[in-house]
């Protein structure tokens, strides 16, 4: 609730030194940080450098920028004050336009991660990307994008054979909302392909998603695979909640987030299948901007009531 973008920082940053203590229920006045992060930021408030600190291990992270656009991002390690590790960097280059064309992720001379090949058509539209591999750059799978009219587009991923792997079709509404999808998928243990699977979406009338139902299938061996059944959302805008709730048909679970008058998470509630409740709370103080330098979370659970973790944070103006 405290490190995730939903909560961006207000004013002329120029500089956040962040610290997170494990407290153990504890209230200590003067705990042991066990992880900090100092950022700098630039006139324009982008991230320019990160020095990280968890235990005897720091990392250095150094972004540059063009036009606007991210360029370079990399880091360096040490370990008890001595180099810990190589170089890791990534690269991003852009055509006249602005479109990405290249991205290069690698650690010290050797390069791990290639994105490249990446087409546009006329209106600007992504219709093509490749994935490489390894230091040796090796094509792992090709990406196609195809937009056969304002409200449906093909993705068809290839692999470096060019066989199809995951075609899938998405259907869109007349505010450029996903309502429908129809994925396609090879057994990598078998090759054949597997039953089609289908996913509806909903939205209320402010644009927000209601309803993700996805046939029912079995997701074993793949983790990222997405969650058959229903997920149903239920806002309340006079508390500021939002309920989110998930059902296979067999079993279930819920939980609930609270925001605040920025649409910040202060709150969550889950209720598990096995009827347990678990709850967390923020507890903030904050500057004149409106951003927070002291939070603690609180947890309870089965009645027991207590502080989880504390963060702190020193926030530099221009």
């Amino acid at each position: 609730m405290i490190t995730g973008p939903s909560i961006p920082l207000k004013g002329p940053v120029a500089r956040v030194a962040f610290e997170e203590f494990a407290v153990n229920g504890l209230q200590a006045q003067s705990p042991t940080p066990s992880w900090s992060l100092v950022t700098e930021y630039d006139a324009h408030g982008r991230e320019v450098t990160q020095l990280e600190k968890g235990g005897v291990t720091e990392a250095k992270t150094i972004s540059t920028y063009q036009d606007g656009r991210l360029l370079t991002r990399e880091s360096t390690f040490t370990r008890d004050g001595k180099p810990g590790g190589p170089l890791e960097w990534n690269h991003w280059t852009y055509d006249a336009a602005g479109h990405l064309v290249d991205f290069r992720r690698g650690r010290g001379q050797t390069l791990e991660n290639h994105y490249t090949n990446y087409k546009y058509d006329r209106q600007g539209y992504l219709i093509n990307m490749e994935y490489h591999q390894g230091a040796d750059d090796v094509l792992l799978n090709r990406t196609e994008y195809k937009y056969s009219d304002p409200h449906t587009i093909e993705i068809i991923k290839y692999d470096a054979d060019a066989e199809a792997l995951r075609p899938e079709i998405r259907t869109l509404d007349d505010e450029g909302r996903v309502v429908k999808a129809e994925i396609r998928e090879r057994d990598w243990k078998t090759h054949q392909w597997k039953t089609p699977l289908h996913v509806t979406f909903r939205y209320d009338i402010k644009g927000r998603l209601i309803e993700q139902a996805t046939d029912q299938y079995d997701p074993k061996d793949n983790e990222h695979a997405l969650p058959p059944g229903k997920v149903t959302l239920v806002y309340d805008d006079k508390k500021r909640t939002r309920e989110t709730s998930y059902s296979d048909g067999k079993d279930g679970l819920s939980s609930t987030v609270q925001f605040d008058e920025d649409g910040s998470i202060i709150a969550t509630n889950t209720a598990l299948a096995s009827g347990e409740v678990n709850q967390a709370v923020l507890e903030c103080n904050y500057d004149t901007y409106g951003n927070w330098t002291e939070c603690r979370q609180w947890v309870a659970s089965e009645g027991d009531r207590h502080m989880n973790k504390l963060w702190r944070r020193a926030i530099t103006y221009r």
